[in-house]
């Protein structure tokens, strides 16, 4: 194979090159360069590897220029990927699944590899025979269902292949290790020196690797009074309860970056979904692989439904039984927000915990308009069930409304739970009825309420307020 272009020599290649910028693995004409990680190898070093137990698979991939090309967009969403052809042997697949059934570990040499494996996985949810082409794009954010390992060159600034292996292995110990090798010498690039990474186990394993995704499952694990200690597992990881979840209205906890919000010890974040439908936009959210890959967020994310916020616009908005009609607060803009609507919004922003769209009932309000909203909020309630995309490791919460009255509460109770859902909120408090009231409104309300599935009391999160939840039996809190 002769060098590609992006190996420049004031000479010229040469005739060693057409040996040297070779693996001993190639077996068909097509690629545009060599996966350099196998490089590398020799008959001997493979020779040694077997005799220490390790099996050895192939996979091909045509790899082409657009894997090269410098990513020179500000948006990295807007780069896009040349599509590749590649192929993963029926033979290759029996004997990753094999290995991993049995314990072992899958190391992919280069990236090429790994990408490959990966495009698999990520069209089928397993690691199976496969040829086709793909322009996957690995990013910071990206989950991984196929690889463990990864032996790989290291690589240039503003490549697709820096932002794979930033992914893959976390981005502080790619900084780490570059910056080591640098410190120590270490040949870049094609013919340079290799690094092996691990997984970072934040990214891994996907929620469909290995073993079947985790159901969404809520486990009481001991009650003090109606305090009570709990353990939430989602697609996207396990959140103890109690729990207080940051506010990323928009895609963001306002001045830290992700990795400073997890090292809080949070473990579970909220995105707003009318500030997001609006901007950017929930089908730009979307294609961007949801808002934990938009934000760099690897943990679950509960979103609210928007309709607290809608309800908030006042005359900006107008209800009637099939939805809400409202004008954007940014620029007057015209939107429609139906229980099926939010439904999807929730869906694309790949929300793990999605709310019902509801009427937050305001305070004060009369029984009967207490009554009146909070029947409307169970019919839409109904309606954002059936929208419901079921994903296993993913929920949906209803949310209890009746004001401080004792009955309607009861009565939203009872129909959220004949609807049924994986979990339950209680809204409507917090919204100037005072803390006494709150109190006294909980003291009643969770009683009634599944002591079998989280308890999430809605915009509350102050000090005194959290203290007083927990007691009174509510396990997931937010501010």
């Amino acid at each position: 194979m002769p060098l590609p272009p992006y190996i420049r020599r004031p000479d010229g290649s040469t005739s060693a090159d057409d040996k040297d910028y070779q693996t001993m693995f190639a077996a068909q004409a097509g690629a545009v360069a060599a996966p350099t990680a196998g490089l590398h190898f020799t008959p001997e070093l493979t020779s040694a590897l077997q005799d220490a137990g390790v099996s050895i698979a192939e996979v091909t991939l045509h790899v082409g220029a657009g894997t090269f090309l410098p990513v020179t967009v500000d948006n990295i969403a807007e780069h896009r990927m040349h599509a590749e052809w590649g192929q993963i042997p029926a033979a290759t697949a029996s004997r990753i699944n094999a290995a991993r059934s049995g314990g072992g570990r899958v190391v992919s040499v280069g990236t090429t590899s790994l990408r490959i494996l990966e495009a698999c996985f990520a069209a089928h949810g397993e690691v199976c025979e496969f040829a086709a082409e793909t322009d996957i794009f690995i990013t910071p954010g990206s989950r991984f269902g196929a690889v463990d390992m990864l032996l790989t060159n290291f690589h240039l600034p503003k490549s697709t292949l820096l932002m794979l292996v930033s992914a893959f292995a976390g981005m502080q110990p790619i900084r780490d290790a570059y910056a080591h090798a640098l410190d120590g010498g270490y040949r870049f690039f094609s013919y340079g020196d290799a690094c092996l990474l691990r997984l970072d186990p934040r990214r891994g394993p996907g929620p469909t690797r290995g073993n079947a995704m985790p159901d969404f499952n809520f486990t009481l694990k001991t009650t003090d009074g109606a305090a009570r200690r709990g353990r939430l597992q989602t697609a996207w990881g396990d959140v103890e309860t109690p729990v207080f979840m940051p506010v990323g209205t928009a895609a963001t906890v306002k001045g830290m970056m992700p990795e400073s919000v997890r090292a809080t010890g949070a473990s579970i974040i909220l995105a707003n979904t009318y500030h997001l439908m609006l901007r950017p936009g929930a089908e730009r959210v979307g294609r961007l692989g949801g808002v934990r890959k938009m934000m760099g967020w690897d943990g679950p994310l509960l979103t609210d439904s928007g309709g607290f916020q809608v309800m908030s616009l006042g005359p900006l908005r107008s209800l009637d039984e099939d939805g809400v009609t409202f004008k954007s607060h940014l620029d007057g803009t015209r939107y429609r927000l139906t229980p099926e609507r939010s439904t999807e919004i929730q869906h694309l922003l790949d929300a793990t915990i999605t709310m019902a769209f509801d009427e937050c009932t305001p305070f004060p309000a009369t029984e009967e308009v207490a009554a009146e909203s909070m029947r409307l909020s169970m019919r839409w309630a109904k309606r954002s069930r059936e929208a419901f995309v079921h994903r296993q490791g993913y929920g949906q919460f209803g949310i209890v409304q009746g004001s401080v009255f004792r009955d309607l509460r009861a009565e939203s109770v009872a129909a959220l739970e004949e609807i049924g859902f994986e979990g339950y909120a209680i809204g409507g408090l917090a919204v100037g009825e005072g803390q006494e009231a709150m109190f006294e409104t909980l003291e009643f309300t969770t009683p009634m309420m599944r002591a079998d599935r989280p308890r999430y009391l809605m915009g509350v999160g102050k000090p005194a307020d959290l203290v007083g939840g927990v007691a009174r039996g509510v396990d997931m809190f937010d501010v």
